[in-house]
């Protein structure tokens, strides 16, 4: 089996001026640096939970090429809840290595996780890395929440113990050349969908030939020799389901020299057809142009809420038709008052609607929108709202960052879990107050009635000197 090159085109390697290698299905290799150590928490990118809530599951990037291998961790989120709850002043620190209840080795640059279910109906995590053109595959104990490599026949667990970034497999294309940057990932029932977030050439050797993107279809139970077709130039940032089963897919496609935001909707077995059966929705006249970077559904799927970067903003689509003739039609828009990075709905019953949470960065902040006033009614950003309640847009006062009110530096994912009373998000960063490493925040919303009570009750960051 060939063992995967370095993708020596990707963006992220040209500006971080690293050659990292990788390895296909089966086939060990010497990593350059050593492995991030175990039990610490660094630069982590995006996040998900398990079925059943128990667990937050973490893909440590390593994006800043520290070690040899980024992370995939599951924390125990009964451990933080009991520390948060219990604590007299928040917000509280809370060690990683107390809280990691699984983790394995992974490539650097981990993209989307995607969350599938194995042959025993556990479990399975997916996870592409961008650096590498290559998928880690990992199984999760539902007992424990330990983290198990998938291992190709042939290979034994002695051999590879958590060192997964051994065994990831590469998305090769027919002429032995990666795929670039994978960053989407998606499962839809027996298969995982894993998109490229750049455009590459077909011919490496020909500059001035054709350009392409492309999908990857994986079984979830066998991950291995990964179909691969074009994209049509579309260069998904996020994939989603809907409630029929379709891959919904916000990103950038490619139009002669320019990249204008795009949505299009896929129906999994149309894979075979070689993705013909995909419906394009133009949204770049509503973005602006600009890069959509993310979506989510309302609760009733009635709307889809995108955002966009250049300009900033947040897309409120209303939805009407039947299957597979759907329209959608621009409702309102909302500017943001950063760059957004990742999105998050969360229910409210009737009257109130959904709340979209979003993280952004430059400047930093946490954004609460309601989509059904068109406005946002929440703001983190290290100062302090107004005493009347409501952040005004772009609220950004002056006066020193306080803790229960800091998002951190370069909030990235963010994840709501459902508490008795309210929400806690969980928001990765690339920067905390007391570690350049990053961390996890937890953020409780608990009276969705009063989205501008955010309060910061926990930062779960490694110590610097560990970090390091």
């Amino acid at each position: 089996m060939k063992k995967p090159r370095s993708v020596a085109g990707g963006l992220l390697l040209l500006l971080l001026g690293i050659l990292i290698s990788g390895g296909a299905s089966g086939c060990a290799f010497d990593r350059p640096r050593d492995p991030q150590p175990d039990g610490t928490l660094r630069l982590p990118g995006a996040l998900g939970t398990s079925g059943d809530g128990r667990l937050l599951y973490v893909v440590g990037t390593n994006f800043d090429a520290q070690y040899g291998t980024g992370a995939l961790q599951a924390y125990d989120l009964e451990f933080c809840d009991t520390a948060i709850n219990g604590a007299a002043i928040w917000p509280v620190s809370i060690d990683p290595a107390d809280a990691i209840v699984g983790e394995v080795q992974i490539g650097s640059f981990g993209g989307q996780l995607a969350r599938g279910t194995n042959a025993s109906g556990g479990e399975r995590l997916f996870v592409p890395l961008r650096g590498t053109g290559t998928v880690a595959a990992v199984d999760v104990d539902a007992t424990t929440g330990a983290l198990r490599c998938v291992l190709p026949e042939g290979t034994s667990a002695g051999e590879i113990g958590a060192a997964c970034d051994r065994v990831e497999v590469a998305l090769e294309l027919p002429n032995g050349n990666l795929v670039d940057d994978p960053y989407g990932a998606v499962a839809a029932g027996e298969h995982l969908w894993v998109s490229s977030l750049t455009s590459q050439f077909v011919d490496p050797e020909d500059p001035e030939g054709e350009v392409a993107s492309y999908f990857a279809r994986l079984g979830v139970d066998a991950p291995v020799e990964p179909t691969i077709l074009s994209a049509n130039r579309m260069m998904p940032r996020e994939l989603r389901l809907d409630q029929y089963g379709r891959i919904w897919a916000v990103g950038q496609a490619v139009s002669g020299s320019s990249a204008m935001a795009e949505l299009r909707v896929y129906d999994p077995a149309s894979f075979a057809l070689g993705l013909e059966g995909a419906r394009n929705f133009s949204i770049a006249g509503a973005a602006g142009g600009g890069e959509a970077r993310g979506l989510r559904f309302s609760t009733d799927g009635e709307f889809l809420y995108v955002i966009t970067r250049r300009p900033d903003r947040l897309l409120i689509f209303g939805r009407s038709g039947s299957f597979g003739t759907e329209s959608l039609t621009l409702r309102g828009s909302v500017s943001l008052p950063s760059s957004p990075a990742a999105l998050e709905r969360l229910s409210r019953p009737a009257p109130l609607g959904d709340l979209v949470v979003v993280t952004g960065n430059d400047p930093d902040a946490l954004v609460v929108i309601d989509p059904q006033l068109q406005e946002i009614v929440g703001l983190l950003d290290g100062t302090h709202c107004d005493a009347s309640g409501v952040c005004p847009q772009g609220s950004r006062r002056a006066g020193e960052r306080a803790a229960v009110r800091d998002p951190g530096e370069r909030p990235f994912g963010v994840l709501a879990v459902p508490q008795a009373s309210g929400y806690r998000l969980w928001v990765s960063t690339f920067g905390l107050a007391s570690t350049e490493a990053g961390g996890l925040l937890a953020i409780d919303l608990r009276d969705p009635a009063r989205p501008w009570e955010l309060t910061v009750v926990a930062e779960i960051a490694t110590p610097v000197e560990e970090a390091e």
